[in-house]
């Protein structure tokens, strides 16, 4: 059984080939990852990178799994409604890789101090869900949960906000503060571990004909709301 909340790639051919497979259901976003030894507990975690083989940037989504199918692989509901949105319009402009990942932070301004979630990082920044009433250019610290205690948090560094969006914000991490960049090293070196052992699969070449995607049909639960 795959790790909980250990990381997934999944390689396609172009963007549209991607977007193809996103199954949508009352305004909910599915997707099937095939892999024949994948399996996830119901209501894990899951990160994924969708890589593409003409070479655009990579997708980071999460979302949380659903229902294993035998020897296929794993239905999950996708939730970075942003990334898919901007899945045609993204332009390959960052200096430095980005690595999906799921880690507790805190955000602080002015003495406020507001809980939220590491959704990916690089060298050079980050994306955070959570985050309420900051705007572009807004100054925060950050801290990450340690590994040993997730109740302790310790420096993460400071950061300004790139964009905020729907809950969620993009922060660059200040190049001049050297806590910082040795945090952040830190950090994005375990990130980087954790995806050296990615669970990876590649679009089958028999699917995606004249007749769209051969998909694995979905699970019960889904085809009652679809109903």
């Amino acid at each position: 059984m795959q790790t909980l909340n250990a990381p997934l790639r999944y390689r396609f051919d172009d963007l549209d080939q991607a977007r193809a497979h996103v199954v949508r259901v009352a305004e909910r976003a599915f997707f099937f990852f095939r892999h024949p030894s994948l399996l996830l507990q119901p209501a894990s975690a899951v990160q994924m990178e969708w890589t593409f083989q003409n070479a655009e940037p990579a997708r980071m989504l999460h979302g949380t799994a659903l229902e294993t199918v035998d020897r296929c692989g794993v239905w999950m509901e996708l939730h970075d409604t942003r990334a898919l949105r901007e899945l045609r319009s993204i332009h390959n402009v960052r200096r430095h890789r980005r690595m999906a990942t799921d880690l507790p932070v805190q955000i602080v301004r002015e003495r406020h101090v507001e809980a939220g979630r590491l959704f990916d990082v690089s060298a050079g920044g980050a994306r955070i869900a959570g985050a309420t009433g900051l705007l572009r250019g807004d100054h925060v610290d950050l801290r990450l949960a340690s590994s040993d205690d997730p109740a302790f948090f310790h420096e993460l560094g400071k950061a300004y906000v790139a964009w905020a969006e729907d809950g969620e914000m993009g922060v660059q991490f200040d190049r001049l503060d050297s806590s910082s960049r040795t945090a952040v090293i830190r950090l994005v070196r375990a990130v980087a571990a954790s995806w050296a052992s990615a669970l990876e699969s590649r679009h089958p070449a028999w699917c995606c004909r004249e007749d769209g995607p051969v998909e694995v049909p979905l699970p019960e639960q889904l085809m009652r709301i679809a109903g």
